[in-house]
């Protein structure tokens, strides 16, 4: 772990840890730039995600926002019921409290993208909530 005058400053490739994820299905995620890996970060976090072939995400909505940056792939988002085309190069914003899922098209390869969010922020402000399609609301 990088440090600089006691807090963290830097990740290094070889940290990144993605986690299974819940269903084949769906996309496994790693952490990079979070507090939860020793970052004073108190407004932002970075991810990175893959989207496996013919993948997606459950659809579902939470108090944060989302900057996403495709880096590889082609899909599809849908954003409170409208569909909106990505591919390698695009970025998405995905404000705060709508329904939204991402999709990868192709289903052959899987799709990679890079995701702020300000999570920290709503963390320290005690306003984080997520609600998926079918359930109840998640604190």
């Amino acid at each position: 772990m990088s440090q600089g005058k006691g807090k963290r400053i830097i990740f290094k490739s070889n940290e990144l840890s993605f986690s299974a994820p819940p269903e084949p299905w769906q996309e496994r995620r790693a952490l990079i730039v979070d507090p939860l890996l020793g970052f004073d970060t108190k407004a932002l976090d970075l991810k990175i995600g893959d989207l496996p072939p013919g993948g997606h995400n459950v659809k579902h909505r939470e108090t944060h926002e989302h900057i996403m940056y495709f880096l590889s792939g082609r899909g599809y988002l849908i954003l409170d019921e409208e569909r909106y085309e990505w591919e390698a190069g695009d970025a998405i914003f995905i404000p705060s409290w709508t329904w939204h899922q991402w999709h990868n098209s192709d289903i052959e390869k899987p799709a990679r993208y890079l995701m702020i969010t300000n999570t920290p922020m709503v963390d320290n402000l005690g306003l984080n909530r997520k609600w998926q399609q079918g359930e109840e609301l998640l604190g």
